[in-house]
């Protein structure tokens, strides 16, 4: 997510529009994703816009991945007991 942030951000004019999609929650550094967006000013949010068929065969699969990233198991742990993932939809204007 940092990466995109760098290029958006950079290719950004001024006025420019950023329609971003993501579950900020489920970000591994939430505080640093608010400061890079700090500087634009936030337009509109759509809660749950995306909405994303979570299949249980994807189970192990997650789980193997996110111990890679040494994520705590326990705040993921409310993601496994529902079938969808959600993500907001949020629009910045660049000054």
């Amino acid at each position: 997510m940092q990466t995109f942030l760098n290029a958006a951000l950079t290719a950004l004019t001024p006025g420019g529009l950023l329609f971003l999609s993501t579950q900020p929650a489920m970000l591994e550094n939430r505080c640093l994703f608010e400061a890079k967006l700090s500087p634009l000013q936030l337009e509109k949010t759509w809660p749950h816009l995306n909405r994303y068929p979570y299949p249980e065969s994807m189970l192990e699969d997650v789980l193997f991945h996110l111990a890679r990233f040494d994520f705590d198991p326990e705040p993921t742990a409310a993601i496994f007991h529902t079938p969808c993932l959600f993500a907001d939809f949020y629009l910045y204007r660049n000054g």
